[in-house]
C-alpha cells in the first residue's frame, strides 16, 4: 500500500520503483522515525490546546 503511494504521489516513475522505496525506507527505520517525530509535533498541540 505504501509502495502504491508512493507511486500515484510521484515520487516514484514506477509502482515497482515505489515498492522498493517503501521497503527501504521501512527497512532502514526511517519510517519510526519520522512516525516518532509526528508523533512529538503532535503532542505540542495537546500540551497548547490543555492552556
Amino acid at each position: 500500500m505504501l509502495g502504491a503511494a508512493i507511486y500515484v504521489s510521484g515520487i516514484a516513475d514506477t509502482l515497482a520503483e515505489g515498492v522498493n522505496i517503501a521497503e527501504d525506507v521501512i527497512g532502514g527505520g526511517t519510517a519510526k522515525v519520522k512516525m516518532s517525530e509526528l508523533a512529538s509535533f503532535t503532542r505540542c498541540f495537546m500540551v497548547l490546546n490543555s492552556l
